[in-house]
C-alpha cells in the first residue's frame, strides 16, 4: 500500500475512532422519561405532538437527566393528562451502553490487528473498514441519542447513519472475496446502493434537527422500511456469497474460517432482524426493543476473533497470553449473560407484570449459582480452543487421506500435501521435493517435483539419508521427542530449517523430502506437530504408492489393449491388402488370357483392353507405393530431398495424368493456376504423391456431384494448394481421425471403396517433413476441400 492511501486508512480510522467515542459519551447523558410514564400513550412533549414513540427522543434533544419537561399523554380511560415532568437518565448505569461499548470496542480491535498484522490484501482492507464501521455504528447506537446543546452533538449523528449505511455493502464486498479473489466493477454498484439511502437520510437528519422540526424526520422514518429490506437483502446476499464460497473452497482450513463467520452473522446479526427488522416491517410490534435485539451483536466479533486467531483467517499468527485470553472471553460471558437476562426481562414484561427489582436478583443469583464452576470451564475452553492445538490436526488429517485416495497424478497429490501444511501449521518457509530414479532402456532418468522452497542443497547433503524413514530436527524449533534424530542440526540451523521428515516409498521408487522452517508463532515444534505432520507422510506415502500401483495396472492394461487393436489392425491390413492386390491381378490375368486366346482381334478392341491393363497396373503400383511408404514412415527411414521447386508444372503434371480417367469416370475437372510462377522447397515427388493421393480419395468418394478442382494461391507468407470435389463429405467425428493409419468412417464404408486406408496418412506425414500443413474443411452430403499448406521460402 502507498504511503499517502496508508495514510488516509489511518487517519480515518482515527477520526471514526474518536467521534464514537464522543458519541459513547454523549450517549450515556441521554435523557428518558420517568418509570410509570408508558411511552406508546405519549402524545406531546414540549411542544411536539407525538405519534411514534420514537420520536419521544427527537422531543428529547438538547435536554439533560435532572431537567424538566412538559409531558401530555392518554390515560387507560381516555382522559388527556399532563404534568411536568423530571427527566431520568434513559440507561441504568454500567447496562446497555457498556456492552455496546465493549462490542465496539473489539470490533475497532479486530480491524487495527487485521490492518496492521495482515496480508495488506483487498479483502484485509475490507475487513478493516468493515470493522470500523460496525464499531461505530454499535457504540453510537442512533442518530438522535447524542444529541445535546452543542452543535457538536450532531456529529456522532452523521457518522451515524453513515457508517450504519455501509456496514452492509462493506458485507458483501469482504463475502464476495471468498468467492473470487480479484474484484473489479463488483465494488461500485454495490458501495452506489449505500449513497442512495446515505444522502437523504443525511439531509432529513440535518433538516429535522438544525429546524427542530418533526416534519422531514417523520418522513424519514415513514420510509425507512425500504432500507429494512435492503438490509434484509445485503444480509441474505452475503449470506449466500459465503456458502458459495465455502462449497468451491477446496482447503478444509479455509471452511472452517467461513463456519465461523456464518456463525457470528447467524448468532449476531439475524436476532437484529428476526425480532427487531422483520416485525417493523411488516407492521408488527417489535418481540425485542432495538436496545436488546443489538445486544446480540456482541457474537459477531466474537466469532471473527475465533476466525483470526484460531484458524488463521488473515494469515496473522500472534501469541497471545493465556491470562489476556481468559480476560477476553469471560467478559465475553458476563456479556452474554447481560444480553440473556435483558431478553428474558424483555419477554417476560410483554406477558408478565414483573419489576426490574424481582428480574435483577433472580439474575444475580443466577450469576452466583453459575459463574463459580464457569471460570473453571473458562479456562478449559480456553487451553483447548487457543493453546492446545492451531487446528484440529485429526480432523484435517483424515479429510487429507480422503481426499488424497481420490487424486490419480503425483504433482496433484504433492500440491495437495504442500497446501495441507501451509494452511494447518503456519511456518517461515516450506519446501518439498519428490524424487524418483527409473530405466528407460540402458539409460537411467531422475523424475523431480519440488514444491515451495528448492531443497537441493539439503537433498545434497542428506544423499545417504534418504533411503529410509528419518525425522530430522533442530534443537532450538523442535522439542524432544520420540523418534527425534538431531544429528544433523548444524546442517539445518545453516540452511534455515526447523524440521526435516523422510519418507521413502515402500518399493523404493520414489522419495519424498519434506523441510519446515521454524513456526510463525516463535514457539517450538510439540509431540502433537510431529504426530500430526507425520500422519499426513504416511498418508501421502500410502496415496503415492496407490497411484504408482494403478499406473502399473493402467499401463498394462493399455499395454494389452493396444497389442489386440494392433493385432486386429494387422488381421485387417493383410485381409484388406490381400484382397485389393487380388482384385488387380485377377484383372490382369482374366485379361491377359482374353488377349492370348486370340478372341480378340479388333484393333480397337485391343487397345481398349490393353488400357484396361494399364489401368490396372497404375492402381496396383500406386497401392504398393503407399504401402511400401508406410513402412518407411513407421521404420523412421523415409527420406525427402528437398529444394527449390516451381509448383505450377508439378500440378499441371498430376491433372494431366488424372485426365484421361476424370473424362472416362464422367467428372468436370478445373485446374486453376496464377500468371506468375510459384516456388517452395520440396521433395518433388513426394509432392506429386501427395495430391495423387488426395485426387484419388476425391474421385473414390464422388458418387453423384463429379466434380473436381485443383487450385494454386500464394500469399507472402505461405502457398496453399487446393483439392475440391462435391462428393459425400466428412462428419465433425471423423475429421481428425481420417489421417490415421487405416482409418475409413461409416459413411465412407458405405461406398466400399477401393485402397487399404493410407492415403491420408501418408500426406500428413508428407506435409510435416515439408514443415507445413494440412486443413480440411467439409460438410457432409456438400464436399471436402483439402489444402496443403507451405511456407514461403
Amino acid at each position: 500500500m502507498s504511503g499517502a492511501r496508508r495514510l488516509i486508512f489511518l487517519a480515518g480510522g482515527l477520526v471514526i475512532l474518536i467521534i464514537s467515542f464522543y458519541g459513547y459519551f454523549l450517549n450515556t447523558g441521554r435523557p428518558g422519561l420517568p418509570p410509570g410514564l408508558d411511552p406508546a400513550r405519549i402524545i406531546r412533549v414540549e411542544n411536539l405532538d407525538i405519534k411514534n414513540p420514537r420520536e419521544i427522543a427527537f422531543a428529547l434533544v438538547g435536554k439533560s437527566p435532572g431537567e424538566n419537561a412538559r409531558v401530555a399523554w392518554k390515560a387507560p380511560d381516555g382522559r388527556i393528562e399532563e404534568a411536568v415532568v423530571t427527566l431520568v437518565p434513559y440507561y441504568a448505569p454500567g447496562t446497555i451502553p457498556l456492552v455496546f461499548l465493549a462490542v465496539g470496542l473489539l470490533s475497532f480491535i479486530l480491524g487495527a490487528f487485521v490492518y496492521f498484522l495482515g496480508p495488506g490484501d483487498t479483502r484485509s482492507h475490507i475487513f478493516y473498514w468493515l470493522s470500523l464501521c460496525f464499531g461505530a455504528a454499535v457504540i453510537i447506537n442512533g442518530e438522535l441519542y447524542s444529541l445535546q446543546k452543542s452543535w457538536l452533538s450532531i456529529v456522532p449523528g452523521i457518522l451515524y447513519l453513515a457508517c450504519y449505511a455501509l456496514v452492509f455493502p462493506l458485507l458483501l464486498h469482504f463475502s464476495l472475496t471468498f468467492v473470487r479473489k480479484k474484484i473489479s466493477w463488483e465494488k461500485v454498484p454495490i458501495y452506489l446502493s449505500a449513497l442512495v439511502f446515505v444522502i437523504p437520510f443525511e439531509f432529513l437528519f440535518l433538516k429535522s434537527v438544525l429546524k427542530r422540526d418533526l416534519s422531514p424526520y417523520r418522513f424519514y422514518f415513514s420510509h425507512f422500511f425500504i432500507f429494512r429490506l435492503y438490509v434484509i437483502l445485503m444480509i441474505s446476499m452475503a449470506v449466500a456469497l459465503l456458502i458459495i464460497g465455502h462449497r468451491k473452497s477446496s482447503s478444509s482450513a479455509e471452511k472452517i474460517r467461513i463456519n465461523w463467520i456464518l456463525y457470528g452473522l447467524f448468532l449476531g446479526v439475524m436476532p437484529f432482524l428476526i425480532f427487531y427488522q422483520l416485525p417493523e416491517i411488516l407492521g408488527f410490534r417489535p418481540w425485542l426493543s432495538e436496545e436488546i435485539s443489538s445486544l446480540f451483536f456482541i457474537f459477531v466479533p466474537a466469532a471473527l476473533a475465533i476466525a483470526i486467531l484460531k484458524y488463521r483467517l488473515f494469515d496473522i499468527h500472534l501469541i497471545i497470553k493465556r491470562s489476556l485470553a481468559y480476560s477476553l472471553l469471560s467478559l465475553l460471558i458476563v456479556s452474554v449473560y447481560f444480553l440473556i437476562v435483558q431478553v428474558v426481562g424483555g419477554l417476560f414484561s410483554r406477558f408478565f407484570t414483573v419489576g426490574k427489582n424481582f428480574l435483577s436478583i433472580i439474575g444475580i443469583l443466577a450469576a452466583a449459582a453459575a459463574f463459580q464452576p464457569l471460570r473453571e470451564k473458562v479456562q478449559t475452553l480456553v487451553d483447548r480452543t487457543f493453546y492446545r492445538t492451531s487446528f484440529d490436526y485429526k480432523n484435517i488429517s483424515l479429510d487429507f487421506a480422503r481426499r488424497a485416495g481420490e487424486i490419480l497424478e503425483v504433482r496433484e497429490l504433492a500440491g495437495l500435501l504442500h497446501r495441507t501444511i501451509t494452511d494447518s501449521l503456519p511456518v517461515e518457509k516450506l519446501g518439498l521435493a519428490l524424487t524418483r530414479t527409473g530405466q528407460a532402456g540402458q539409460n537411467t532418468y531422475l523424475e523431480e517435483i519440488s514444491l515451495g522452497e528448492p531443497l537441493d542443497k539439503l537433498r545434497f547433503e542428506l544423499s545417504g539419508s534418504l533411503a529410509s524413514h528419518r525425522l530430522l530436527g533442530e534443537p532450538a524449533s523442535v522439542q524432544l521427542g520420540e523418534g527425534l534424530d538431531f544429528s544433523q542440526e548444524k546442517l539445518l540451523a545453516g540452511l534455515g530449517w526447523a524440521l526435516v521428515m523422510v519418507f521413502p516409498l515402500k518399493s523404493g521408487d520414489w522419495s519424498c523430502l519434506v523441510a519446515l522452517g521454524p513456526k510463525k508463532s516463535g514457539t517450538r515444534f510439540n509431540d502433537q506437530d510431529l504426530e500430526f505432520l507425520t500422519r499426513l507422510g504416511e498418508a501421502f506415502m500410502a496415496s503415492l504408492e496407490k497411484i504408482r500401483l494403478q499406473g502399473e495396472v493402467i499401463y498394462e492394461r493399455a499395454t494389452a489393449e493396444k497389442l489386440a487393436e494392433l493385432n486386429r489392425l494387422k488381421t485387417e491390413f493383410i485381409s484388406t491388402v490381400s484382397h485389393e492386390l487380388r482384385t488387380p491381378l485377377s484383372s490382369l490375368q482374366v485379361l491377359a488370357e482374353v488377349l492370348h486366346s486370340g478372341k480378340v482381334r479388333d484393333g480397337r478392341k485391343k487397345e481398349e483392353v490393353l488400357g484396361l491393363m494399364e489401368d490396372e497396373c497404375r492402381r496396383l503400383s500406386h497401392l504398393l507405393h503407399n504401402i511400401l511408404d508406410f513402412g518407411r514412415i513407421e521404420l523412421g527411414t523415409k527420406t525427402f530431398v528437398l529444394r527449390r521447386t516451381e509448383v505450377n508444372p508439378v500440378l499441371e503434371e498430376v491433372f494431366r495424368l488424372f485426365a484421361p480417367r476424370l473424362e472416362k469416370e464422367g467428372f468436370a475437372s478445373r485446374l486453376e493456376l496464377p500468371r506468375e510462377p510459384v516456388y517452395i522447397e520440396a521433395d518433388p515427388d513426394a509432392l506429386k504423391q501427395a495430391l495423387v493421393n488426395l485426387i484419388d480419395n476425391a474421385i473414390k468418394y464422388s458418387t453423384e456431384n463429379r466434380e473436381i478442382e485443383l487450385s494454386l494461391r500464394a500469399d507472402s507468407s505461405e502457398v496453399w494448394i487446393q483439392v475440391r470435389d462435391r462428393g459425400m463429405g466428412i462428419s465433425p467425428e471423423d475429421r481428425e481421425k481420417i489421417f490415421d493409419s487405416f482409418y475409413r468412417g461409416q459413411e465412407a464404408l458405405s461406398v466400399n471403396p477401393q485402397g487399404v486406408g493410407l492415403g491420408l496418412k501418408i500426406v500428413k506425414h508428407i506435409m510435416e517433413a515439408h514443415r507445413g500443413r494440412i486443413e480440411l474443411e467439409s460438410e457432409p452430403g456438400a464436399g471436402s476441400t483439402f489444402s496443403l499448406i507451405f511456407p514461403r521460402p
